[in-house]
């Protein structure tokens, strides 16, 4: 993208800023100045920040030659068509948009200086003094330290209550209600009862140090921090018995990052930053590290999102409010900051891509009443729920409730503790496609009360095809690590996949209560094998689970070697035991797989190192398979009003390329599985990730 570094340049040449482009679910952000053939009275300008500069100040101009200091200026002066370019450093402060863009072609754009590494850090470097703390029958040296409030006296929370410093090694991870302050005080805590955790975090040396919340607990864990009763001190344990004298200490003061204090803003771009450290609490409302704040039509590209006490990245309604039935976003009482600007717009038409999202304390994503038509793709989701939430809360390398007519794409959600990607409530019209759930925990790819469709249109599909699941681990709350696992709706059409190696099912569809109509899900065309307990779980024919099916499926045996497995998922009712059969018997009893294939030898492995799958088939034309159909939709996935048909979602002829983009024979049978191989191959190796 052209840059100009004199404000006083007016339009010239330059190509088209950004462009909606509703057929494909996105909009593409390209290059941004149109040409005008007479005299521009608002020219769009570059507003440069770089705190190195020599002639750098608040008070500059905010040119090349004598530039703005702080992000935050840049934010303050920023019109819409205008970008804040940010050169090289670590920018400790909460950036938020004054206001959004106007449109499509006039987006606000903030970027980090492309070459140049930019942080912008909710924390604060801290150098107390340190004092050796007595720790009574225990060898470990352990370090004292006070909490200076200064240290937080330009630090504000989003929320209540508006005007006082936020400490976040006073509150805790919740919030205590949408009408009361927001933030729950857990220091000081009574001495008969246990210390909740707080939002603060420390971190030496880059490393973030585990906080306990006993001060006995140092005694067994080094790198580790408590925040004493009184709230008054820290003490630390460093590992080797190290003084925290002379390291590098960072503490967290800073709810959020990058978030606007008004609601609803449209038209923002955020791209090439390092955003990390924020003191934020868990679910709800959503409070990312980086927040949309209701806003639409944001595009958040090219940064590394990370190390956030919970959420790394909101997009959607922040609340409930929007959703079943809402028309707004709720509105939290007591905080002036929170009122809406103007009507309720709604939100949507997000892009999350090329981003590295990883190690934060609960979710790298929530999204909440985020959709319509958000697009995430080629994403990097991993170890995040870092702090070890429940899996079953709001924890996911993604996770969301309301998103619909959505794309989720060729995105890696790797070692996350918690679900991959999890669509929750109203999932529904959307594909996931081209997508790695690789060592997640729970399941790999989950979609909860998806399908249901409103009156007038009927049910809404949701597309899984071409994605790998694999080494998904099991965890408590009915998660037991299915590569692919829906519950609580229906209409889900799995095909062309790849599910191994999972702790429990390949995929796994489960009939829970009775308001939840498990209906229409549809499993074909994918490949099966080496999993914990079987290869497939799907409610068989019932007044709740209506025109279920699975067939042209490959199977391997089981993790162990044995036969593969299948389950009918409904037994008696809601919870109840299932009757575990052969392929055979899955066959004769419901007329399912009449056309799969059992092979025997079926193998494949992931190298974590270097995102590499080896993948050995047998020849293809040796499977003695009887072919497996073109995926045609009987059911075409259905476009938001006074919009074209997307291709990238919906073809006329269904699914008619693989993993990489190839193209899928349409006159004859495609290869089963994610990727399409000559029938003669019989070994596959290939880089998976970044799919280029």
């Amino acid at each position: 993208m052209m840059l100009w570094s004199n404000a006083k340049i007016t339009r010239a040449k330059a190509d088209v800023l950004m462009k909606t482009d509703l057929d494909h679910h996105a909009v593409f952000v390209l290059a941004a100045l149109l040409m005008f053939a007479g005299p521009v009275t608002a020219p769009a300008r570059v507003w440069h920040v770089d705190q190195h500069h020599p002639h750098a100040g608040d008070d500059q101009p905010g040119t090349a030659d004598a530039p703005l200091k702080t992000i935050s200026q840049g934010a303050a002066r920023a019109q819409p068509g205008d970008t804040v370019l940010v050169g090289r450093g670590v920018y400790r402060e909460h950036v938020a948009p004054s206001r959004g863009g106007s449109d499509a072609k006039h987006t606000i754009t903030y970027q980090g200086k492309p070459g140049e590494n930019v942080f912008i850090k909710g924390s604060e470097v801290w150098t107390p003094t340190w004092h050796e703390h007595d720790a009574p029958a225990s060898n470990a040296v352990i370090w004292r330290a006070s909490l200076d409030p200064q240290l937080f006296a330009e630090s504000r929370a989003l929320y209540d209550p508006v005007d006082a410093p936020f400490n976040p090694l006073l509150a805790g991870n919740g919030y205590t209600s949408a009408t009361d302050a927001r933030n729950t005080v857990v220091r000081p805590c009574e001495d008969d009862k246990p210390c909740a955790p707080t939002r603060g975090q420390i971190f030496v040396n880059g490393r973030p140090l585990t906080q306990v919340t006993d001060a006995a607990q140092l005694a067994a864990q080094p790198d580790a921090f408590f925040v004493t009763r009184d709230g008054q001190n820290v003490l630390v344990r460093l590992n080797d018995g190290a003084k925290p004298t002379g390291q590098f200490i960072e503490i967290t003061v800073r709810e959020q990052i990058f978030a606007p204090v008004t609601r609803n803003l449209a038209f923002i771009r955020v791209a090439g930053f390092t955003m990390e450290h924020a003191a934020n609490g868990q679910p709800f409302p959503q409070v990312g590290a980086v927040s949309t704040r209701s806003g639409r039509q944001w595009i958040i590209e090219d940064n590394v999102i990370r190390y956030a006490n919970t959420i790394g990245l909101d997009i959607g309604a922040e609340g409930w409010g929007a959703l079943f039935g809402g028309n707004a976003p709720q509105i939290w009482k007591g905080t002036p900051r929170e009122n809406l600007p103007g009507p309720w717009s709604g939100v949507g038409g997000v892009i999350v891509r090329r981003n590295v999202i990883t190690d934060n304390g609960q979710a790298g994503i929530e999204a909440y009443a985020a959709g319509p038509r958000i697009l995430v793709e080629h994403n990097l989701i991993a170890r995040n729920n870092r702090l070890r939430f429940a899996v079953d809360s709001e924890a996911g390398g993604l996770k969301s409730h309301g998103v619909d007519n959505s794309v989720f794409r060729h995105n890696l959600f790797i070692d996350n503790d918690c679900n991959g990607l999890w669509l929750d409530g109203n999932a529904d019209n959307n594909r996931i496609t081209g997508n790695l759930f690789i060592n997640n925990k729970g399941s790999g790819c989950f979609i909860e009360g998806c399908g249901q469709g409103a009156p007038d249109t009927g049910a809404a599909w949701n597309l899984v095809d071409n994605n790998v699941a694999a080494y998904t681990r099991s965890a408590v709350g009915g998660f037991y690590g299915d590569g692919f696992y829906v519950h609580s709706g229906g209409h889900t059409i799995f095909c062309h996949n790849l599910s191994f190696a999972n702790a429990f099912y390949g995929i796994r569809v489960q009939f829970l209560h009775e308001n939840f109509p498990t209906h229409n899900h549809h499993v074909f065309n994918n490949i099966v094998l080496a999993n914990g307990r079987g290869a497939i779980h799907l409610p068989p024919p019932h007044d709740k689970a209506v025109d279920n099916y699975s067939d042209y499926n490959v199977v391997g045996p089981t993790r162990g070697g044995a036969t593969p497995m299948f389950s009918g998922g409904l037994g008696d009712g809601p919870h109840k035991a299932a009757p575990i059969m052969t392929l055979q018997q899955w066959r004769q009893r419901y007329n399912w797989d009449v056309n799969s294939a059992d092979i025997a030898p079926l193998q494949a492995q992931w190298w974590v190192q270097s995102r590499t799958l080896t993948l050995r088939l047998g020849r293809m034309q040796e499977l003695a398979f009887p072919g497996v159909p073109p995926v045609l939709m009987d059911h075409p996935y259905r476009e938001p009003p006074d919009s074209a048909k997307a291709r990238e979602a919906w073809t006329p002829h269904g699914i008619d390329v693989d993993f990489f983009g190839q193209p899928r024979p349409m006159d004859r049978w495609p290869t089963p599985g994610p990727f399409e191989l000559p029938s003669e191959q019989e070994t596959w190796t290939g880089r998976l990730w970044p799919v280029r």
